[in-house]
């Protein structure tokens, strides 16, 4: 307890007094409105106070950069049960490391974590099942995709009133924000951020001659610029079958949906009953010119490509077989630990749209039925730290979910040689042109149908027309729970 607490820089620093120094900068997010919920039920009767402690909490920030309560009542023993999924193995090192030192600043709390294999349905169906039968975990990973459903289950509490005591709100990114807010309110704290962004083999650009994208995201490739670049960097050999492909990664529905935001397209009716997007005429021109990358231009393979080859994308640009991919920035940390000379840019603009991607991240959650909610929200607040998120944005797997992140002198402390030639001006993107994943709006079971129709668009050849008039028949049918 004592020892520990001498690691405070800022002792017994009132909730008031700290909300004032968060860093503040960059716009508020716009509130967003989800969707429908699928098989809603009304809402489980949760008492909307927080049972903190009757004297209120009171913050300090480690000398390792990390939040805690430090008032908090030490003198119980207290086991805290977390469930989240497998990430890659440096983030869960990253979470080991950080349950650990947790427990050197609360040695009275010993934190239970169990992984799962499944970051969607099955983790989330398995959390909705223990919560049912009074056993949830105290605190866990909540997809993106299903704070709206949760949060209206009332499986999940919402930290809203005690939030801008610990944290700012104008502190943290657009998307980041809007993962974490439903009808204006708070249900857990993002840990950072990661979306789609395009990688590029720069020996293959150079052997090409083809000059690389800009990494400013306001100077992105039109959609023209990047189907000229592409098709001087599809190579044939004597037999006239392609070699190297100019590009891959687009036939993905996941990703593909970074190009709703640079239409600035509505999903949902405000309603919550239809899916709209389907209205939008740049819906259809999104899904044509992607599939005219293979069948107009032969400059992008299909999508089960990577399987043939028995190659991932990062391997499939280090042997050549492709010049440029689309992934999300998780995939930086493998680039650049495979060796490969690689740089990173925003995605091409599409006639009409303007230069943007999406962004997400799981949630960490409290149990609303949990025993020990101080214990649970002191984790959340640790968690939600910046050491915590930047121990994974220096190993290139993540980006920052705070604008203080994005200050020039702080974006020096987290830049490495993970990260490639200009990376410094790309990062922007997700700070400024980055809205929340189109997936997540949707929700869950929108989201599979939406994947089943694409694959069978995109691998089926069926009729575009055809497929998207099911796509919405299926979704409005989820919204209106049929």
């Amino acid at each position: 307890g004592e020892k520990n607490m001498k690691k405070v820089l800022i002792m017994l620093v009132s909730a008031v007094m700290l909300f004032s120094m968060t860093a503040c900068s960059s716009k508020k997010s716009e509130e967003i409105q989800e969707p429908g919920i699928e098989n809603s039920e009304e809402k489980a009767s949760v008492s909307s106070e927080v049972p903190q402690k009757t004297d209120g909490y009171e913050y300090g920030v480690t000398e390792d950069g990390y939040t805690i309560i430090t008032n908090l009542d030490t003198s119980k023993d207290v086991t805290l049960t977390m469930a989240g999924w497998e990430g890659g193995p440096s983030e869960t090192d990253n979470l080991n490391r950080a349950l650990e030192l947790f427990s050197e600043y609360y040695p009275n709390i010993k934190v239970e974590y169990t992984p799962s294999a499944d970051s969607g349905e099955g983790h989330h169906g398995k959390i909705m099942t223990m919560f049912a039968a009074d056993s949830a975990p105290d605190v866990f990973y909540c997809g993106s995709s299903y704070v709206h459903n949760f949060a209206d289950r009332g499986i999940i509490y919402d930290i809203t009133d005690i939030f801008n005591e610990a944290f700012s709100l104008d502190d943290y990114i657009p998307a980041a924000l809007q993962c974490m807010q439903y009808n204006g309110r708070l249900y857990g704290i993002t840990s950072c951020n990661v979306g789609p962004q395009l990688y590029y083999n720069k020996d293959l650009f150079d052997a090409a001659g083809v000059e690389y994208p800009s990494p400013d995201p306001g100077k992105a490739w039109t959609w023209d610029e990047f189907i000229d670049a592409a098709s001087k960097l599809t190579v044939k050999d004597e037999n006239g079958k392609v070699k190297q492909y100019g590009f891959y990664g687009l036939e993905d529905s996941e990703l593909l949906t970074a190009y709703f935001n640079q239409f600035d397209m509505k999903y949902i009716s405000d309603d919550g009953k239809e899916f709209i997007a389907t209205d939008d005429p740049n819906f259809k021109k999104i899904f044509e010119n992607i599939k005219a990358l293979r069948t107009e231009y032969g400059i992008s393979p299909q999508a089960a490509f990577t399987e043939s080859a028995g190659m991932n994308n990062v391997q499939m640009l280090l042997t050549g077989m492709v010049a440029m991919f689309v992934e999300g920035s998780w995939g930086m940390e493998e680039t650049a630990e495979s060796g490969v000379n690689f740089g990173v840019a925003p995605l091409p603009v599409m006639d009409g749209g303007h230069s943007a991607t999406w962004g997400q991240a799981h949630i960490h959650s409290i149990a609303a039925n949990t025993k020990h909610f101080d214990e649970a929200w002191a984790l959340l607040c640790f968690l939600g730290s910046d050491e915590y998120q930047l121990n994974m944005v220096r190993e290139g797997l993540w980006t920052p979910n705070k604008t203080s992140c994005y200050e020039p002198d702080v974006i020096k402390t987290w830049l490495t040689d993970n990260h490639p030639d200009g990376y410094d001006k790309f990062i922007y993107y997700f700070k400024d042109y980055s809205s929340i994943a189109p997936q997540t709006v949707m929700g869950g079971e929108a989201q599979d149908i939406f994947t089943e129709e694409c694959q069978a668009y995109f691998d089926g050849n069926e009729e575009l027309d055809s497929v998207i008039q099911e796509m919405r028949s299926k979704i409005d049918g989820v919204y209106n729970g049929k």
